[in-house]
This record gives C-alpha cells, structure tokens and sequence, in this order.
C-alpha cells in the first residue's frame, strides 16, 4: 500500500499530456472517493454475513443511523485528505 502511494506524484506526473491534464482532476478525486464508499459498503455487507446469532445486525437501520452518528466527525479529515489530493495534482500542473 505504502509502495503505490510512493508511486502517486510520479504517476500523476507522466499522466499529463502537453503539461497539462487530459482528464478533470477533480472527477478522479470524486471517482476515488466513491471507489472508497462501494468499498466500505462492501466489507460491512460481508461482516454483516459473518456476524454470530445473537449480535445486533449490523445493516439494520437503527444500527446505520447510530454508527453514522457517532462517526460524523471523520468526515473532517476525509475532506482535508480530499483536498490534498486534489491540491497534489493541481501543484503538478505549476
């Protein structure tokens, strides 16, 4: 994991055709985010199968509801992280 993060700027930097973007950094930033969404979606599914008899389901809705309430303040760093990589490609284009 560490080793592709090492790879980004480089990547990003032969992604460039002319000096500039052939696509809209912001759309990659926006298709990441939703790439990490279906993911999480898709782990909770497959705990939601492993999980015991006798526990609280963990795709009920009261149990959505809570998780999301008590998670609300992660969000914050998420949108810090989806700035700096937004900012990593718009530095790129300088």
């Amino acid at each position: 994991m560490m080793s592709a993060l090492s790879f980004q700027p480089v990547l990003v930097y032969m992604s460039k055709v002319d000096g500039r973007f052939a696509f809209s950094p912001i759309s990659v930033n926006f298709l990441t985010e939703v790439m990490k969404v279906f993911f999480a979606i898709a782990m909770l599914i497959f705990q939601a199968r492993r999980q015991k008899s006798g526990e609280k389901p963990l795709l009920s809705m009261s149990t959505f509801i809570q998780a999301a309430r008590s998670n609300t303040l992660l969000a914050v760093p998420a949108l810090l992280y989806a700035i700096n990589n937004y900012l990593k490609f718009i530095m790129q284009v300088l």
